[in-house]
């Protein structure tokens, strides 16, 4: 697998503006401020065994040529769609200008 990903160990304090500056960059939300206290405190790690079969970098050999292809906004994922979805349910509209003000920082 090639990669061009930068990775790189960054104080919270560095990152947090380094964040702000990307979300204004891709107009989306990266990583909210719980997600980087999350990484930050080692929740990705778990201390009970897997409960998938298969070994993410399997899956990652496996998915390869379109991982990282294609940009996945959070904010059209989880909120635009939804709305227009609700079109004919009734539910109170809003922008996604408006969904990511929503959203704690």
């Amino acid at each position: 697998m090639k990669s061009h990903a930068a990775v790189f160990r960054a104080n919270k304090m560095l990152l947090r503006p380094m964040l702000w500056m990307l979300d204004a960059l891709t107009d989306d939300v990266v990583l909210t401020r719980e997600e980087l206290n999350g990484l930050a405190a080692n929740l990705l790690v778990s201390s009970t065994p897997a409960t998938c079969p298969t070994r993410f970098s399997e899956w990652l050999a496996a998915n390869t040529a379109t991982v990282g292809r294609k940009y996945a906004s959070e904010i059209e994922r989880h909120f635009v769609r939804n709305e227009a979805a609700c079109v004919n349910c009734g539910a109170a509209q809003t922008s996604a200008k408006s969904s990511r003000s929503a959203i704690a920082r």
